[in-house]
């Protein structure tokens, strides 16, 4: 069904508006401007700013949430390959994105590790953002060659991994050389350790860690 000019009109003005706050992000920081100032700089009444974005939390979940969507679109462009090889080049992704803005996701640091902010990473607000990247990481897993039995456990703890490397990029050098880049050295290097935890999985050492260490998880990652 096509859609009507009224919700391709509403679609615009909040894609303006996400724009304009992506620019104060950069330019500002979290908290260096206002709504105010986001109205004037998105050509629009402060009011419908509101109207779409009732709170600063609610644009930043909304970044959040176009960002988890760009990855999770991702996974249909991976290669066949080990869990390990698919984790490293879906990581490879985020990081690509966030260098593309590197000043707005630094900026969105701070409210990522603000535990009583309502865009703090794991709020109880962002639950729907984190569920998107918790199915991504289960299909990174899911589609690889000699795919773990318990995919969603597996995707789990990946995820958690990945926001852990996130971590890592907000404190890295904007222009980090190559051979002092610990994250590049991260990245390059956790592929080979995934595949040999996964190998493990068939062992009965391996099934308990795997499970108690999705239990870990699954409390930090889905806890209200």
């Amino acid at each position: 069904m096509a859609r009507g000019p009224s919700v391709e009109k509403t679609e615009r003005t909040r894609a303006r508006i996400l724009a304009a706050a992506e620019e104060l992000l950069a330019a500002e920081g979290y908290s260096g401007w206002t709504m105010q100032a986001l109205a004037r700089r998105a050509a629009c009444s402060v009011g419908l700013v509101y109207r779409y974005f009732p709170t600063r939390a609610s644009l930043v979940l909304a970044i959040y949430a176009e960002l988890a969507a760009t990855i999770a679109a991702g996974v249909d462009g991976l290669a066949p390959g080990s869990v390990g090889a698919r984790f490293g080049e879906i990581v490879g992704l985020k990081l690509a994105e966030l260098d593309r803005r590197p000043r707005v996701f630094r900026a969105l640091a701070h409210a990522a590790l603000a535990p009583d902010d309502g865009a703090g990473v794991l709020s109880d607000e962002s639950r729907a953002v984190r569920a998107i990247g918790l199915r991504t990481f289960t299909r990174v897993v899911a589609g690889a060659t000699h795919a773990p039995p318990d995919a969603e456990a597996v995707g789990r703890i990946l995820y958690g991994l990945h926001l852990l490397i996130v971590l890592v990029w907000t404190q890295r050098p904007t222009r980090p050389r190559a051979a002092e880049d610990p994250l590049r050295a991260l990245v390059t290097g956790l592929p080979p350790l995934v595949d040999l935890a996964v190998a493990t999985l068939d062992t009965p050492f391996g099934a308990t860690l795997l499970a108690r260490v999705d239990a870990l998880a699954r409390s930090i990652l889905e806890t209200p």
